[in-house]
């Protein structure tokens, strides 16, 4: 038998204290008259999800869960869910990390969460197939998760959503203080996961985004697009949100900001991203379509810490924005180029745009390395531009760009993630030259949490590998379009990180 604690009696009690919480488990091919045991599961998750309290575990035993045998996971408060508190939240998780496959043939979402709050859900594999009963919603999703708060989803394989609909891998929708870790990402036409309509002081942590040229299909949402859009995109009035140490992958813009649908957007943060292969590294947008008579801004954004490779357009546009700050940014090759700021057409003297850039370092560009289009207010200071087609727009002389530099990065690895180690230099004239005596260019080798830089170690010490959770055919496994080798294509090995790399004490400060 479980006894039942009350969350008020909980809360009292302490986070020193440990109370009775129950463990139930449920199987595609169980039944709602068992036992609800490991050994005697039950079936349907409308039977199960009503019954779980704080504290309580769920546990979902392998196999394919659909509509017809399971009817789909819906934690719904006005369908009888309750929800957690801070200490003893409730948790819905796999038996085995992914094996437990939540499958829709489209014509509904998979995972939905709504009006809950204090739920962890963990190992999760959720797919979503083409559906032509779904088109044209805005609100399709393979995960959504709708007005709640302090939602922990960890280490989910998400894939496949409905090309048909306007349709998201994961949806945060009017949600706050949320927590997405370590999850992948895989095979998208529109957004891999969006923040939209409000969702704030939510933070994306160690995921993983490749959309592999997902081509739309005839007849579905975007026929003109043939590879996922954002793979993060704080989208209408998303505000303070935090992406840090996240890798995307081959989509159309690995970050990237709209401030549009009636709402500026505010403060968000992105700290330790890698774009590799993106059409944009980062796109930060204000908007204004011709049926809006304002223009909404993208405001206070602060980019850090941040490596784009082989961007196609550049690695990191800024249109519109206020008061965007950008620190130690690395741009590498591409056919694009490096830092490009413009304003809204039609709303060129809508006061204040602003971007200030520090630290930062484009080399190899076929477009120009930092490119300031019809600005006033700007600034570069202590920034590196080298081997691009032009360097420099307007010319290195404005009285806007200070301390600029144009030497040739000298690179001792191929693994362009980090210029020093305090201890280790891997760019010795990109090392300690910059403001304050600081690197310029991006160090994206030691884990940030909560937006704070610490000493444990992003990468693998003893293969380079970037966190990934377990390998399932046919969608995580591809080799050179998955988390698990990322680390080669970004030449992160154990000759390539510094030495005692994980293992030694930092000496030094780094940034």
């Amino acid at each position: 038998m479980c006894y039942r604690v009350s969350s008020w009696f909980v809360a009292v009690l302490g986070t020193g204290t440990a109370w009775p919480a129950a463990t139930y488990y449920l199987s595609p091919t169980g039944g709602d008259g068992a036992a609800g045991d490991a050994q005697h599961p039950w079936r349907t998750f409308a039977h199960v999800i009503p019954k779980l309290e704080a504290g309580d575990t769920l546990m979902f035993k392998d196999g394919q869960y659909t509509r017809s045998n399971s009817r789909g996971m819906r934690i719904v408060a006005g369908e009888g869910a309750h929800s957690g508190n801070s200490l003893a939240p409730i948790t819905v998780k796999a038996e085995h990390e992914r094996r437990a496959f939540l499958h829709s043939d489209g014509s509904y979402d998979p995972l939905v969460m709504d009006g809950c709050s204090y739920w962890t859900v963990e190992g999760i594999h959720v797919e979503k197939a083409d559906n032509d009963s779904r088109a044209g919603r805005s609100t399709d999703s393979n995960v959504l998760v709708h007005q709640c708060n302090h939602i922990t989803l960890r280490r989910l394989l998400v894939a496949r959503n409905n090309r048909y609909a306007n349709s998201h891998l994961l949806n945060l929708f009017d949600s706050h203080h949320c927590l997405v870790e370590e999850s992948e990402f895989y095979y998208f036409h529109r957004h891999g996961l969006v923040l939209w309509h409000g969702s704030s002081r939510n933070t994306i942590r160690r995921c993983y985004f490749n959309s592999p040229e997902y081509a739309a299909i005839p007849g579905g949402y975007g026929s003109a697009n043939h590879r996922g859009d954002n793979a993060i995109n704080p989208y209408s009035a998303g505000a303070h949100n935090l992406a840090e140490d996240c890798i995307t992958e081959g989509n159309s813009a690995g970050y990237g900001i709209d401030a549009d649908w009636r709402y500026d957007n505010d403060s968000n943060v992105v700290k330790g991203l890698i774009s590799l292969n993106d059409t944009f590294g980062l796109l930060l947008k204000s908007r204004a379509e011709g049926r809006k008579t304002h223009l909404f801004k993208e405001r206070d954004t602060l980019v850090e810490n941040v490596l784009v490779l082989a961007s196609l357009e550049a690695a990191c546009y800024c249109r519109g924005n206020e008061n965007t700050r950008i620190k130690h940014l690395t741009s590498v090759g591409g056919t694009g180029g490096g830092l490009l700021v413009d304003v809204e057409g039609g709303y060129p003297d809508e006061p204040p745009y602003s971007v200030f850039a520090e630290n930062s370092t484009v080399s190899g560009t076929l477009g120009t390395g930092y490119n300031m289009t019809e600005m006033t207010d700007w600034g570069l200071a202590h920034c590196n531009s080298y081997g691009n087609r032009t360097n420099w727009s307007p010319g290195a002389t404005d009285p806007h760009i200070t301390h600029g530099l144009s030497v040739k990065p000298n690179w001792r690895t191929s693994n362009y993630t980090w210029i020093s180690d305090g201890a280790s230099v891997n760019c010795p004239n990109l090392h300690g030259v910059g403001k304050n005596g600081e690197d310029i260019g991006a160090n994206v080798f030691y884990r940030y949490r909560g937006g704070v830089l610490t000493e444990q170690p992003l990468w693998d010490p003893t293969t380079g590998e970037f966190p990934h959770g377990a390998i399932v055919a046919g969608v995580n496994d591809v080799s050179g379009a998955s988390a698990f080798d990322v680390h080669q294509r970004l030449h992160v090995s154990l000759a390539t990180l510094p030495p005692g790399y994980g293992v030694t004490e930092v000496k030094e400060k780094r940034r």
